[in-house]
């Protein structure tokens, strides 16, 4: 006998292809401006934008694809769109799982979180606009944290990863965060965030369970947006 094939499996895979077609044309057209912008040194940036390993892009579910997108999209002088540029329509589906961070470089570094969408609220028991981001970051883990999120707006580049999160009655889930830079004229860099659930989660965690505590990243990339991948080593 013939095994049947779920069609909703062909629709998903379809969809999750023509994510990834968009998301590397949208880079391929954005490089090539730059070529005819800034010759030689446009297509360096033309290289790097196209040598993202695919292993990396499989692990990627399609809203990080499309978030990134989106983002190569905006309008920009150099690398990084200008925080008075970003408009929110290329993000519209995305916008509930978006939030804003202020990145104030030092040492150490500090942070404003300036926007969270509808779902981060929903996991998070307790108010955070306004607030430090850094302060709910366990602080074994609060020097990485910091390092690796100035680094995104000093290099520039992405950030990719996977990890875990508990909340109470033992639930257990795996997020993933995506991180983009946005420059300012006036006053600290922001970062653009995504926080969604990784592929074949849903959001099912009840309103009312508290999030407890977070896990160290299973999985780290940064994302080369055309300034290359830093030489990233966590500072003594």
């Amino acid at each position: 006998m013939r095994p049947v094939r779920n069609p909703c499996s062909r629709q998903s895979a379809r969809k999750n292809s023509t994510v990834k077609d968009e998301y590397c044309a949208t880079k391929l057209k954005v490089s090539l401006g730059r070529i005819a912008q800034r010759g030689w040194k446009g297509i360096a940036e033309l290289y790097a934008s196209v040598k993202e390993p695919d292993a990396l892009i499989e692990q990627r579910t399609r809203d990080s694809l499309a978030f990134e997108a989106a983002w190569r999209a905006l309008p920009k002088g150099e690398i990084v769109p200008d925080r008075g540029a970003l408009s929110l329509h290329g993000f519209k589906k995305l916008l509930p799982d978006i939030a804003l961070i202020d990145i104030v470089p030092g040492t150490p570094p500090t942070s404003r979180v300036c926007l969270v969408g509808e779902r981060i609220r929903e996991r998070i028991p307790f108010p955070v606009v306004g607030q430090d981001y850094f302060h709910y970051v366990p602080a074994h883990m609060r020097p990485t944290a910091e390092q690796r999120l100035q680094t995104l707006v000093r290099h520039p580049c992405g950030l990719w990863q996977v990890l875990g999160i508990h909340y109470q009655r033992g639930l257990f889930k795996s997020l993933e965060i995506t991180a983009l830079p946005l420059w300012r004229k006036e006053g600290p860099p922001q970062i653009m965030v995504l926080a969604v659930y990784s592929r074949g989660q849903v959001c099912d965690v009840p309103t009312d369970l508290a999030l407890v505590s977070l896990d160290r990243a299973t999985a780290t990339a940064f994302l080369d947006l055309g300034a290359g991948v830093p030489t990233w080593r966590l500072a003594s």
